[in-house]
């Protein structure tokens, strides 16, 4: 079952042109079935090639803040800035009352302090002679900022920067994920399960649900719980006694995309950036998918390095081409992607909540085909085995040669290859020069 234009009159149809439809006359136009694809605006920074974007913020006089991998990198809607810090940032977190953007990285953390001329200076927050090893993420809280990385959490005063204090995972294990619940800090040790940090202690905390197996990727406020995402792909909210799973239809798309990171988009309204998948916006509420951005729907990549949301409530998405800002909240839709639709447009109607369009081939309208012979999905599934067999021969005491199957486990990274290639192979099989067709209403 897909969404299609259905074509009205007799011709043969070629490729559309690029069409942009202004429909300012139906501000109540309601379209159920016939939603598109949240506006995209595609963005390469200048002047910093092959940056890869980890972490994305926006300080209190609307400017971008960047992590990448050649620095922190500034963008004010006109101009791009880049700023040195120590090594490279993997993560940045902009105060919510000062001029002021925490940042942490490979082997540092501390803040970067914009001045009277609008330039940003980096202080150093880090022990001497402390080794604090990657910082990969930054809380806030009213009373701390909380640099976390699964080697050291430092947990700096907001009236005392300097004086923070530090845990050390032991050279055993690793910190798998934190989280604040009710002005307590909650850390997640891999194989041992969630503790507290108590002043200068980390206190074994017994949990309804285990998750010394699993690492909490993020976790985000959510009226008064918390929502948590684990590396299982997995959501949860928190009420500070138990863990409640959450229910999402499209639950099985997520787990085969990798979950990475969320974002609040709205009331309920959450965005999910994936690993494979590119993201999902979902309603957590409900659990039902309002929109999927990735290769197939207008997203450049499908692997997202790092997602945020700006003050005028537009996603900002990293992936391997640069960023991606998506209007999810302006009445603008794309429909580049339901096939159907040739010819040179002439007019456009609406009539009982139907979208027409005329172009010098005919007639269309926007229905949902309800043809089960033949199909196109939207999301193309495939699987990629997690090892490989060789065959190697061998000599058997003069008998003929054996043939021996060796294992080798496929790394992330070779994995996430061999299925991007994999979608990008099923979608170049299957799709065709399709028009771009918006609609605004």
């Amino acid at each position: 079952m897909m969404i299609s234009l259905i074509k009205g009159s007799h011709g043969t149809g070629s490729p559309a042109l690029i069409l942009l439809v202004v429909l300012l006359f139906f501000p109540l136009l309601n379209v159920t079935s016939q939603e598109g694809e949240p506006f995209m605006n595609h963005i390469k920074p200048e002047n910093v090639p092959g940056a890869k974007i980890t972490s994305i913020t926006e300080d209190i006089e609307n400017t971008m803040v960047f992590a990448g991998n050649t620095g922190v990198i500034t963008f004010d809607s006109e101009d791009w800035q880049h700023l040195q810090v120590p090594n490279i940032p993997m993560v940045v977190s902009a105060d919510s009352t000062l001029p002021m953007v925490y940042v942490g990285g490979r082997g540092f953390y501390g803040y970067l302090m914009k001045s009277g001329d609008g330039t940003y200076a980096y202080h150093d927050l880090g022990e001497e002679g402390v080794e604090s090893g990657d910082i990969t993420r930054i809380y806030q809280t009213d009373q701390h900022i909380i640099y976390y990385g699964k080697d050291m959490i430092a947990m700096a005063d907001r009236k005392i920067l300097y004086n923070a204090l530090r845990y050390q995972a032991d050279s055993i294990t690793d910190f798998a994920g934190i989280f604040i619940f009710d002005d307590k800090i909650y850390v997640n040790v891999l194989q041992v399960g969630l503790h507290e940090l108590a002043d200068r202690d980390i206190i074994r905390k017994k949990s309804s649900t285990d998750f010394s197996g699993s690492e909490i990727l993020f976790w985000l406020e959510y009226g008064k719980e918390i929502l948590l995402g684990t590396n299982k792909n997995r959501l949860y909210r928190y009420n500070g006694r138990t863990f409640r799973s959450i229910y999402l239809e499209d639950q099985e798309y997520l787990s085969e995309s990798s979950l990475e990171a969320a974002v609040w988009l709205d009331e309920n309204i959450l965005a999910l950036s994936t690993i494979l998948g590119g993201c999902l916006i979902v309603n957590v509420k409900n659990g039902r998918t309002l929109n999927t951005l990735n290769l197939q729907t207008g997203l450049l990549d499908d692997e997202i390095f790092a997602i945020a949301k700006d003050q005028n409530k537009g996603l900002w998405i990293a992936h391997q081409y640069g960023l991606t800002r998506v209007d999810v909240s302006l009445p603008v839709r794309s429909y580049e992607n339901y096939p159907g639709l040739s010819g040179v447009l002439t007019a456009v109607a609406m009539l009982n909540n139907t979208l027409y369009v005329s172009t010098n081939e005919g007639v269309f309208y926007l229905n949902e085909k309800k043809d089960f012979v033949i199909t196109e999905e939207r999301v193309v599934k495939f699987e990629t085995p997690s090892t490989i067999q060789l065959k190697v021969e061998e000599p058997n005491l003069g008998e003929e040669l054996a043939t021996q199957p060796i294992h080798r486990e496929l790394s992330p990274r070779e994995i996430r290859r061999q299925r991007r290639q994999a979608r990008k192979d099923s979608l170049e099989s299957v799709q065709d020069s399709l028009p771009v067709y918006w609609l605004c209403g």
